[in-house]
């Protein structure tokens, strides 16, 4: 069990002075503690005596039920003994027991107190408590109960928990599944950043954040782990953390161009990118990238202007570049926007497209029917119509010149965090 002795102490310590009579009888009176988690203070009838225990020269408590007497207790735990010893420096409380926190605790014990019960069951079915319970210095990303009921994989591991659980143990692709929800190194929230990173199961994971703030769009208020949204966050554990998602992590295992050819959906739209010079970019593993794919009966409504477009290299590849984003944009990312806080994104030849939410959420005049397809390298999103956009003119060396890299420029800009 890992123990962090500056933790265990900072949970009894108040910086503040707290005297006994602060503490009302029938009420439960509430302060914090250094390490900003709440103690809870209310008088309770308890009654403890001394026996001789089975191990000779030491004693053990029982309760007296004939001499019961109120005290203070702390998070219903710990019983106030000795109240009030007064210092030059402030006031002592001597209690009956250590008061136990999640920072000083391993993994296991902070997905019982937090309720992440699926996750937590996993764990102990596949053998692996010990080994994540000695992990320290991690972020871990763990999806709620909830967020297990409303995905296939989610569903398929909760029925292999009733099922099958014999199955689990020493299961490699439940080890890899869990193993992707632990990031390195740890990181809270006032440190999140766009990028991506590394998890234990050895593919990276990528954070964004994102704006639900018409006017302040550098204050970011909402982020996301592959688009799987942070609900609650910064829950400690024995040398790491803990952010709880809304989303269970599938592991990538294919990128853009990969992902287009396995869906037969995307037929159309992937031969309108092998027709270009694209290609090079949708399988780059660095390139970060939103795509947007019109399925196959959207083509098919329009099929004299999707052969006709087939034959004009030129429009083709305008069309192409009008549904490639250079960044990562996550459905929870798109929020409702308003004149005259018109949300915009920029297309990889410098197109801008708006973005807003009614129904659903929408991209220039399509509509997105199938959110964040997660690929190695980027995420789909699968939209209603073809995104309408008027040709650009460019110069000989501009964005359009062939080299398909040329337009991305610098998507970096200043950031303040403020999650709520």
């Amino acid at each position: 069990i890992c123990f962090q002795s500056t933790d265990i102490l900072k949970n009894h310590i108040l910086d503040i002075t707290f005297c006994s009579l602060a503490a009302v009888n029938g009420v439960k009176t509430s302060t914090y503690n250094m390490l900003n988690e709440k103690l809870e203070f209310e008088y309770a009838m308890v009654g403890k005596t001394r026996v001789p225990s089975a191990v000779e020269g030491e004693l053990s408590e029982v309760e007296d039920e004939g001499k019961k007497t109120q005290r203070i207790r702390i998070n219903g735990f710990a019983t106030i003994e000795e109240s009030d010893v007064v210092a030059s420096n402030g006031v002592l409380h001597v209690i009956d027991s250590v008061l136990p926190t999640d920072s000083g605790m391993p993994i296991s014990n902070t997905l019982a107190n937090h309720n992440l019960t699926v996750f937590k069951q996993l764990i102990s079915d596949a053998a692996l408590e010990e080994e994540f319970d000695g992990m320290s210095n991690c972020t871990f990303f763990i999806p709620t109960d909830q967020a297990f009921e409303q995905t296939e994989t989610g569903r398929y591991w909760i029925r292999q928990l009733k099922e099958h659980p014999e199955s689990l143990r020493g299961n490699a692709a439940l080890k890899e599944f869990l193993e992707y929800h632990v990031a390195e190194p740890l990181i809270k929230t006032c440190g999140l950043e766009e990028t991506t990173i590394p998890t234990k199961a050895g593919q990276n994971v990528r954070v964004n954040l994102y704006t639900t703030n018409p006017v302040f769009t550098t204050v970011m208020n909402r982020a996301t782990v592959n688009c799987a949204r942070l609900v609650r966050f910064d829950e400690e554990t024995c040398g790491s953390v803990v952010h709880e998602i809304d989303k269970v992590l599938d592991v990538p295992k294919t990128n853009l161009m990969e992902a287009l050819s396995a869906n037969p959906d995307y037929s159309m739209f992937q031969r309108m990118v092998s027709l270009t010079n694209l290609t090079e970019l949708l399988t780059s593993p660095d390139s970060g990238l939103t795509l947007l794919v019109p399925k196959n009966d959207v083509f098919l409504e329009v099929d004299s202007w999707y052969q006709e477009t087939l034959q004009n290299q030129d429009e083709l590849e305008r069309i192409i570049r009008a549904h490639v984003l250079p960044n990562v944009i996550c459905c929870t990312g798109i929020v409702p926007s308003e004149w005259p806080f018109v949300r915009t994104t920029e297309t990889i030849s410098g197109h801008q497209l708006k973005l807003n939410r009614n129904r659903r959420p929408q991209v220039q005049n399509a509509g997105i029917t199938k959110c964040d397809v997660v690929a190695r390298n980027g995420i789909i999103h699968e939209i209603n119509d073809v995104i309408n956009v008027q040709p650009k003119r460019t110069s000989s060396t501009g964005a359009g010149s062939g080299n398909p890299f040329e337009s991305f420029g610098s998507i970096t800009r200043p950031l303040t965090f403020w999650f709520k």
